[in-house]
C-alpha cells in the first residue's frame, strides 16, 4: 500500500504546472476586484429591474395616471380609490423610479401599506403619477370605508380614508 501512495506523488524536484505561482501578488489581487466589481454589477441590474418578486406580491398590476374615478386631491399626494376588493393607490415621485408598495398588512378596518423607493440607479426628477393596483385580502371588511396608512414615503405617514365605490350610488345621468 506504501507503493501505490508514492506513486501517486509526483516525483521529487519535478516540476509540477501552477498558474497562481507564476504571477505577482498584484495579478491576484486586481482578478480578486474585478470579479467583486462583476458581481456587484450584476446583482445592481438585478435590483434596478424594477421587479417585485415576493412570496405573495401586493401589486396586480401598476399604471401611469391617477386612480379613477380621479376626485379631486392636491397634486402630489398620494390618494386612493377604492371598489370592492381593488384598492388603486396613486403617488407621485420620479416617473422612472415610482415608489412601489411592498407589504401590506391588515387590522380590522385598517390597511396599512409599506412602500419603498426604487433604490439606486439613475432616476428622473419629475412628478410624475403612477397607480398601483392592490388586491384587498378578504379579512378587508366589504361595503365601508377603510382606512388605509402609507409607510415609507418620504416625511411622515400619510393616512387616507378611502370609501368603497362599489356601494356609492352613481348619480343621475352619469
Amino acid at each position: 500500500m506504501t507503493g501505490d501512495v508514492l506513486a501517486e506523488r509526483p516525483a521529487i524536484g519535478r516540476r509540477v504546472w501552477n498558474p497562481w505561482a507564476t504571477q505577482s501578488v498584484h495579478t491576484h489581487v486586481t482578478r480578486a476586484l474585478t470579479l467583486i466589481a462583476a458581481a456587484a454589477v450584476v446583482y445592481g441590474l438585478a435590483s434596478c429591474s424594477g421587479s417585485t418578486a415576493s412570496t405573495r406580491p401586493i401589486v396586480r398590476t401598476s399604471y401611469r395616471g391617477v386612480a379613477s374615478p380621479a376626485r379631486s386631491h392636491e397634486f402630489g399626494t398620494p390618494f386612493a380609490v377604492r371598489h370592492a376588493r381593488n384598492l388603486e393607490l396613486t403617488v407621485y415621485g420620479s416617473g422612472s423610479c415610482p415608489a412601489v408598495p411592498v407589504a401590506l398588512k391588515v387590522h380590522d378596518a385598517t390597511v396599512e401599506i409599506t412602500m419603498t423607493d426604487h433604490g439606486g440607479g439613475a432616476c428622473t426628477d419629475d412628478m410624475a403619477a403612477t397607480t398601483w393596483v392592490i388586491d384587498l385580502p378578504a379579512s378587508v371588511p366589504r361595503g365601508s370605508a377603510v382606512t388605509v396608512r402609507l409607510r415609507g414615503l418620504s416625511g411622515t405617514p400619510v393616512t387616507l380614508v378611502v370609501p368603497d365605490l362599489a356601494n356609492v350610488p352613481s348619480r343621475p345621468g352619469s
